[in-house]
């Protein structure tokens, strides 16, 4: 029988190969949130849609964002739980027409900051590159990822007066290029709305540098807002 894999199915497995070599560079000390936090997430989401609408379907995207969760926060274990519960409570309280507003892993991450809990990034490595363009070909968010960049890269020489390639390959900015900006039902859809999207985030995110929060977290929860309205009016 052919195995048939989904863009859920592709997302699981490249952010479990970006843990994994995250984990070989920063150390085996995550290893514990990178397996609880997923699990967490993945029990939570299972038990409130199994009550809501008896379905015992796999929790494929609780999955997702247990992972991202735990490769960008680096805290103790109750912080991480505290950001698992408000990521998978905001998929079933805050949204609109049956889907999501906002990123629940952005919105999570972004929420905990405020408590002690920032982001750190600490498993972007070198190999999410490659991988993440393959994930922005698979789930079709190809424009989306190099509108953000250029516009990134653009305001990022504008703002220290100078242009160097070596200001677009920060690990950080990439794995959010890669794998929170492109989420599937929060970001832009339409080729026009994706490059409304992703250069509006890359100005609102050099608007905001100096902000006590996670600038590029916090400019793609703004953007996650204006979603429907871009995908409906720039088809």
């Amino acid at each position: 029988m052919k195995l048939r894999l989904n863009v859920y199915d592709y997302m699981i497995i490249i952010l479990v190969i970006v843990a994994i070599a995250g984990l070989y560079v920063s150390g085996i000390g995550h290893l514990p949130q990178i397996i609880i936090v997923p699990v967490i997430a993945a029990i939570l989401d299972y038990v409130i849609k199994y009550y809501r609408f008896k379905s015992k379907q796999f929790p494929k995207t609780a999955v997702i964002s247990g992972l991202l969760i735990a490769m960008v926060i680096e805290a103790t274990l109750l912080p991480l739980i505290a950001a698992v519960f408000i990521a998978i409570l905001s998929k079933h309280i805050i949204a609109w027409k049956a889907s999501n507003i906002f990123n629940p892993a952005a919105l999570a991450i972004v929420t905990t900051g405020f408590l002690g809990a920032g982001a750190s990034w600490w498993a972007a490595s070198t190999p999410l590159v490659l991988l993440g363009v393959f994930i922005i070909y698979k789930i079709r968010k190809i424009t989306l990822t190099v509108t953000f960049l250029t516009a990134y890269f653009v305001l990022s020489g504008i703002m220290s007066a100078q242009f160097s390639l070596l200001q677009l390959y920060n690990l950080t900015v990439l794995f959010f290029a890669f794998f929170m900006l492109i989420e599937p039902k929060t970001s832009a859809h339409t080729k026009k709305s994706m490059v409304v999207f992703g250069t509006a985030t890359a100005i609102l995110a050099s608007l905001i540098l100096s902000l006590p929060t996670d600038f590029l977290l916090s400019a793609l929860l703004v953007m996650n807002i204006f979603t429907p309205f871009l995908d409906r009016k720039l088809k």
